[in-house]
């Protein structure tokens, strides 16, 4: 059950919507190819989402593609790339698993505010039986006003996480 919240986490990153349009307009696959293509790397996160979910955003699924997109954007500094290309990693999404290298973007993406690395920095910390360690980083996520952090660190005991989780 833990193994999906990952899957979750990448899913919800952009929390794109219904079919694209075959124009290449902002918002849709084509629109994000261009502008990836154009250097905006963030757009290469939502391409590389779009290619993770596959039929769902109008486009054939190709997770290799979409490591190759996180990468680009992680190497450029944006985050969310790390992290979704962490959680490729840890769920052996068109790649070999490799829980250390996705421990390792977890850490990069955490260490640089993005508050979605925390938790699944956390997570890891977890299944490593390390509930203290990952405790801190839930709660720092949480007291950055990221809700998954608050929900794992009222899950671990923590009276303030649950004060915060929603309900």
């Amino acid at each position: 059950m833990r193994a999906a919240a990952p899957v979750l986490v990448l899913m919800v990153l952009v929390g794109c919507g219904g079919p694209t349009r075959k124009l290449a307009q902002p918002g849709t696959a084509a629109g994000d190819r261009v502008a990836c293509d154009r250097g905006e790397l963030r757009a290469c996160v939502d391409l590389g989402l779009r290619l993770i979910e596959g039929e769902r955003q109008g486009v054939a699924q190709d997770p290799v593609a979409a490591r190759a997109l996180f990468e680009k954007a992680c190497d450029g500094g944006v985050l969310p790339g790390c992290h979704a290309l962490g959680v490729l990693y840890q769920q052996a999404i068109g790649v070999a698993p490799n829980h250390a290298r996705a421990r390792d973007l977890y850490l990069r993406a955490c260490q640089g505010g993005h508050l979605l690395g925390c938790v699944s920095l956390g997570g890891i910390d977890e299944l490593l039986e390390r509930p203290d360690r990952a405790l801190l980083l839930y709660q720092r996520a949480c007291a950055g006003g990221e809700e998954l952090g608050c929900q794992a660190a009222c899950r671990l005991g923590d009276a303030r996480g649950c004060e915060l989780a929603a309900p």
